[in-house]
């Protein structure tokens, strides 16, 4: 004869295993879905809208190789004559004493940060855009970009082109959980060139990543530890009854 504490003991494993079984399955199957990075342009506020000529860039800040301190945010420009049109956005350049966006030669970084949201998959991370670096001869009107570079996290991930002329970028790889940083490096020159009108613009057209819901997550898992509670408080409080001899 099955004795009832051994019934519901039975039961209550199987129970567990089920429970188990669905939401495992429930857990696997849920659903990623793409989310923005928040990456934006140059020359554009929080809302994405372009910024009044001369206004400091809140998402860059800018520095030049021997800059001592902390970089200075980047200040919207227009282009001179030959260098890319901005569409929606703005040109960023240098906040230099006197003219701005009027250099010497050397090394400059712009650079912009975002946060991987939480619950991504940051291998699943991209960034597609275009830019432009632009270093013309303030007197000769001569191309004075020596070098640029693209950089995620200290990582480079490509190059630009002549000066003031957008490049294609894409970026699938070497991102991060918490904060990323995406750098362009623009190198002027040749040394004793004089004065170099610079600039950067940067138009990205998608930043995303595939990000597993949360809140269904935690309902789920929330739901497995009370079905399990409630079955373990059943089975556990169930004993054997002991059998009786009829006499």
């Amino acid at each position: 004869m099955v004795l009832r504490g051994q019934d519901q003991t039975r039961g209550g494993l199987l129970a567990r295993g089920l429970i188990g079984a669905v939401l495992l399955a429930c857990v696997t199957q849920a659903p990623a879905m793409s989310v923005d990075l928040g990456v934006f342009d140059s020359g554009v506020d929080d809302s994405g809208a372009a910024l009044g000529i001369g206004e400091a860039d809140a998402h860059y800040t800018v520095w030049f190789e021997d800059m001592t301190g902390k970089a200075e945010p980047a200040l919207t420009r227009k282009p001179q004559p030959g260098w890319a049109p901005a569409s929606g956005n703005r040109w960023d350049t240098v906040p230099t004493p006197g003219i701005d966006g009027r250099v010497g030669a050397g090394l400059f970084t712009y650079q912009t940060t975002f946060d991987m949201p939480a619950q991504a998959d940051p291998t699943t991370a991209s960034i597609v855009g275009q830019w432009a670096a632009a270093g013309d001869n303030a007197n000769t009107g001569q191309d004075s970009v020596l070098s640029t570079v693209v950089r995620l996290n200290g990582v480079d991930m490509g190059s630009g082109g002549a000066s003031g002329v957008l490049t294609d970028f894409s970026i699938d790889s070497g991102f991060v959980a918490g904060e990323n940083i995406l750098q362009f490096l623009i190198e002027l020159g040749p040394a004793g060139a004089g004065v170099i009108d610079t600039g950067l613009l940067v138009d990205i057209s998608e930043a995303s990543v595939s990000v597993v819901p949360l809140p269904a997550a935690v309902w789920l898992f929330g739901a497995a530890a009370i079905g399990l509670g409630i079955v373990g408080g059943r089975g556990s409080g169930a004993r054997e009854t002991p059998a009786t001899s009829s006499a």
